[in-house]
């Protein structure tokens, strides 16, 4: 799909989400900020890019980017559950 319509947000967005759930985290990190490019504020890119920072160990900017979709959208269980695995990490309890 990405092939078809290389400004497809949601394509690459969909495709970063199957790479990640192969823990293929490089690949996944491409694909997400690549729908973040096609649409800047995409609230599930963002999300998906930062579970994959948090999986390759930059918790900073994975903690700024939940941080930013709980802006958007304050219910975001998503962004709530990513800040959650970040401070356990934090903590050293992965």
């Amino acid at each position: 799909a990405t092939e078809l319509a290389p400004g497809d947000a949601d394509a690459w967005v969909d495709l970063g989400f199957a790479l990640f759930f192969q823990n293929r985290f490089d690949d996944a990190n491409v694909a997400f900020r690549a729908g973040l490019d096609a649409r800047p504020g995409h609230r599930r890119g963002r999300n998906g890019l930062a579970a994959v920072l948090t999986e390759q160990g930059d918790l900073d900017q994975a903690e700024r980017l939940f941080r930013e979709s709980l802006l958007i959208d304050p219910e975001d269980g998503f962004a709530r559950g990513g800040l959650q695995e970040i401070e356990k990490r934090r903590a050293g309890n992965r």
